[in-house]
């Protein structure tokens, strides 16, 4: 999934992430809400969005991928955000992140 532009409030606070009014555009509509992430190894974390107007089908496009029998499933790599925060070299060695 991605988003052609956000913003946010982001704090870190005794050893809490706190993302706080998130707008962001999403597939010709909006993403609104707020997280938080307990920054320790398997702590708890919350999410609170809400969409408004978003287009359905671009959505499920990008996060599914069809089958060899013409149907679609969903493609678990593309719902990673780690997967795309990764550094990988281009053609030309250079490093771009996803």
């Amino acid at each position: 999934m991605t988003a052609d532009k956000a913003v946010a409030d982001v704090t870190i606070t005794n050893g809490t992430l706190a993302i706080d009014n998130f707008d962001g555009d999403l597939y010709d509509g909006k993403l609104r809400g707020k997280a938080s992430f307990v920054l320790a190894e398997n702590a708890p974390y919350r999410f609170d969005f809400t969409t408004e107007h978003v287009d359905v089908r671009k959505l499920l496009t990008a996060i599914t991928t069809k089958t060899k029998h013409g149907q679609r499933q969903i493609n678990r790599r593309s719902l990673d955000c780690r997967s795309r925060q990764r550094s990988r070299p281009n053609q030309r060695g250079r490093q771009t992140n996803d």
